[in-house]
């Protein structure tokens, strides 16, 4: 018992006005359970009452043998109503949540409708009810805790497969019907697009790498799931991939996007870098999806901190290393730097400081003048002045070449 109070007895008056109400009181346990889930209440009449309605006698019927026989309710007792109605309430989409403020609505809903006949004499048979109903309540909360992890995965597996392989034949540019049938998916004509690409930052166990690429992929989906429900697909691998958010008039909350992207830096342990690339039509998914990737793997290429950047943010760099005989020729501009590590250190600080020589000449622990001197060698070297506005926007733009793409520095560097 959790507290001595006296026990509920089949005869004790209270229960003996309920039982005469049983079907009223089935009834209004029923409308309390689907009204309580957002959603459920509009859906057509009836549409829940072959399912929800037996488990609801059920649990009904079972409490009444227990009070019969004066004893609680066994857990087995309580998983053939809880585990039944827990898979019914997922595969509806109903999350945790929600599932558990339901069923504290329907212990509410059935207390008040025996408490409502209670009369001043009844307080024992009151007490007595409430300690029952916890006891029910506390395992039932347990049981429900502990059987829901293993029926969401299992409800939403196969869907969650299916998304993924539809999210793959649209980015990709492949037939997509029959996924979408699978899905149990309407395809929009837009999407917002966004790209995903996790910065690693130390070394894999091989024999983990699996394991981990899958657990990434639930985290991934679990967070898009919180933005977009089930409509969000993605190609999320463990290490990069898109995810495709159902186009809306109003675009994606940033605020939403950057907390995405600072939770999934935190539930995977590195950093995300996450590209917000904006609406795209269906038919420009895969091109889109190529360059909105090409974006995130740039950011972290440039060390980028975790977190949401707009195209916007790098379109100089993004430019700057398309490929071509022009970008291997601008990184082959400091080739001679290479092997003279404390010039290419102080081109790299005054590059990041921006004129700033006192700030530059602290940051590797240099006198300005000596920095100044080393700039000067540089430009007798490489034959660009760091110190020219014009000609040092073109040293900074080989050093991002340089360090996306080393080997483009170290190609001779012949006339066109």
């Amino acid at each position: 018992m959790l507290y001595p109070t006296p026990r509920l007895t089949i005869d004790a008056p209270i229960v003996a006005r309920l039982l005469p109400r049983i079907s009223d009181l089935t009834v209004t346990l029923m409308t309390a359970a689907v009204g309580s889930f957002p959603g459920l209440d509009a859906a057509p009449e009836g549409h829940f009452t072959d399912f929800v309605m037996p488990m609801v006698v059920e649990s009904v019927l079972a409490a009444q043998r227990s009070v019969e026989a004066g004893r609680d309710l066994t857990d087995e007792e309580i998983a053939q109503t809880i585990v039944p109605l827990t898979e019914y309430y997922t595969e509806q989409r109903v999350p945790l949540r929600a599932l558990i403020s339901g069923g504290f609505v329907v212990i509410a809903a059935a207390l008040e409708e025996a408490f409502g006949s209670a009369r001043p004499e009844d307080m024992a048979d009151v007490l007595a009810l409430n300690r029952f109903m916890l006891d029910y309540v506390g395992r039932a909360m347990v049981i429900l805790f502990e059987a829901h992890p293993d029926i969401e995965r299992s409800v939403y597996r196969i869907e969650r497969h299916a998304r993924r392989a539809l999210c793959a034949a649209l980015v990709s540019g492949a037939p997509f019907a029959a996924l979408a049938v699978q899905a149990d998916m309407m395809v929009p004509e837009r999407f917002d697009l966004i790209a995903l690409h996790v910065a690693a930052t130390a070394v894999t166990d091989p024999k983990f790498a699996n394991n981990l690429s899958r657990r990434r992929v639930e985290l991934v989906q679990l967070e898009l799931d919180q933005i977009a429900g089930t409509t969000a697909l993605h190609t999320f691998d463990g290490r990069a991939g898109v995810a495709l958010l159902p186009f809306d008039e109003q675009p994606p909350d940033p605020v939403h996007l950057q907390r995405l992207a600072v939770n999934l830096t935190t539930h995977l342990g590195e950093p995300v870098i996450m590209i917000d690339y904006g609406s795209v039509t269906r038919d420009d998914l895969p091109s889109a999806s190529t360059q909105a990737l090409e974006f995130a793997q740039l950011a972290a290429g440039l060390g980028r901190p975790a977190g949401l950047y707009g195209t916007d943010d790098l379109l100089l760099e993004y430019q700057l290393v398309r490929p071509g005989r022009v970008r291997d020729r601008l990184a082959a501009r400091i080739r001679p730097l290479l092997s003279q590590k404390h010039l290419l250190e102080a081109l790299e600080a005054h590059v990041r400081h921006g004129w700033d020589r006192q700030r530059a000449a602290e940051e590797i622990h240099l006198h300005p003048n000596s920095l100044t001197y080393r700039l000067r060698r540089i430009a007798e070297i490489t034959g660009l002045n760091p110190l020219h506005p014009h000609e040092s926007r073109m040293l900074a733009a080989a050093l991002i070449i340089h360090r996306l793409y080393p080997a483009s520095a170290a190609l001779d560097e012949r006339p066109a």
